[in-house]
């Protein structure tokens, strides 16, 4: 969650700020980024192995 709130007349500041959050929350951010890509990986394996349960089942259907 994001408590980080703004102002209108300060909203130009917010670009110049990124860089320096992104230095200082440098080991979340990497440890966000690890855990979205297991999320990804985790989800093309399932992805294949579905695919492939399918395959094989069309395979018996056919073969039957």
């Amino acid at each position: 969650m994001d408590n980080l709130s703004v102002r209108f007349d300060q909203l130009a500041l917010v670009p110049k700020l990124i860089p320096i959050f992104r230095e200082v929350y440098q080991e979340e951010l990497f440890e966000i980024e690890l855990r979205k890509e297991s999320r990804n990986f985790k989800q093309k394996e399932e992805r294949e192995s579905k695919q492939k349960s399918e395959l094989k089942a069309r395979e018996n259907t056919v073969a039957n």
